[in-house]
């Protein structure tokens, strides 16, 4: 449903953010059917999609014959490559700037590694380099980070990270905007792969979900009503750090017995005596795979309780995991959650994969654009 704007350029702007998310998430419609489902009147529909029209975003795919005497309506579609965003993703391991259009494709890509202790004035220069290197010249609407850590959604800065080389204080977002002059969002790693998932992935299917990452460490996303549940400061689903053993040992975030030290890649490796997580996902039975499970069973279920959500999205490492692990994760938390007598809440494995990452930066852009916050 498009929101109210401030006056009638914003309610404008609302209103196309919505057609377009409505044309990604939902497919090619006539411009009746937009019309009902956004809830604009049919002057209002002809006259953001004649502007779209006019400039290139939109197209009108052929009227499919009928059966039987009648005319049918063209129906509307995004065009590939028109929209474009520049995705940046922080990882503890590398640094990957990419050309990401509005339907999700990703044209370019440049990713660097970091394997040695780096600054965050070599992490600015990496990016700044990076993004020029995929650019070339083209248009784009903006720029969206996607970082580790914690991030202050309000100012753009990464204001501290755990086991990355003592990034704290990061103002990625206005170095980057005042090097490029262009609008910047930062958002937290996780968060920025759950707006993707909803946009390019299974997440389509639900607008109520919850995003669940397992990777170095491990995040959660809640996206609600379709938008992205951030907090005050963006600093919402620091899942790793609830307490899954009270008794357990002190994190590096000051708290004990987190979840992270039991359900991060390198800890499940290390107590596996793991080399990869291929070698520790082969053998479901081991002991090792059933703690995990039990573990990871037990937080989902406190998640699915928290939110309510439809389902319930494991992505990262968490979606390489073997379909009977899934299978005995949404029994473990279906026979357990307070809602279990009226609903089922299927665990699902992310569709993007390694796309995600590239995709995941540009999500954060284009859900501002979805929200009415620029105007085309």
């Amino acid at each position: 449903m498009p929101k109210q704007g401030k006056n009638l350029t914003d309610l404008r702007a609302s209103n196309q953010g919505a057609l377009l998310k409505r044309l990604l998430t939902g497919g090619p419609a006539a411009k009746q059917r937009l019309a009902e489902e956004l809830s604009l009147t049919p002057m209002s529909i002809s006259y953001i999609t004649a502007d779209l029209l006019e400039k290139g975003y939109l197209c009108e795919l052929p009227a499919e014959a009928l059966p039987t005497p009648g005319r049918r309506a063209a129906k509307l579609a995004l065009v590939p490559e028109q929209l474009l965003a520049v995705s940046v993703s922080v990882s503890r391991r590398s640094l990957r700037a990419s050309l990401v259009d509005l339907t999700g494709r990703v044209l370019h890509t440049v990713r660097t590694a970091i394997d040695s202790p780096v600054t965050a004035p070599q992490l600015t220069e990496t990016a700044i380099r990076s993004i020029e290197a995929v650019l070339q010249g083209r248009t784009v609407l903006g720029i969206g980070v996607s970082c580790v850590g914690l991030v202050d959604i309000r100012s753009g800065t990464v204001v501290s990270t755990t086991d990355f080389h003592g990034i704290a204080d990061w103002p990625i977002g206005q170095l980057l905007k005042q090097h490029f002059s262009l609008p910047v969002v930062v958002v937290e790693d996780m968060k920025a792969a759950a707006l993707a998932e909803s946009y390019y992935g299974v997440g389509t299917a639900h607008s109520d979900f919850v995003y669940v990452g397992i990777t170095h460490g491990i995040g959660a996303a809640v996206i609600a009503g379709g938008k992205l549940l951030e907090g005050e400061r963006g600093f919402s689903g620091e899942l790793g750090h609830t307490t899954l053993y009270p008794q357990g040992p002190r994190c590096a975030c000051g708290n004990f017995g987190c979840t992270e030290l039991y359900l991060s890649v390198p800890t499940v490796l290390k107590r596996a005596n793991a080399a990869t997580w291929s070698d520790f996902t082969a053998n479901t039975a081991s002991p090792a795979m059933q703690q995990f499970l039990s573990d990871l069973g037990t937080v989902l279920t406190g998640v699915v309780n928290l939110f309510d959500p439809a389902a319930v999205v494991l992505g990262h490492e968490g979606a390489l995991l073997p379909s009977a692990c899934y299978e005995q994760l949404q029994q473990a938390v279906n026979e357990r959650t307070i809602t279990r007598r009226f609903k089922t809440v299927p665990v699902l494995p992310s569709s993007l994969a390694a796309q995600i990452t590239a995709q995941s930066g540009a999500a954060v852009l284009f859900s501002h654009l979805f929200q009415g916050e620029f105007k085309l």
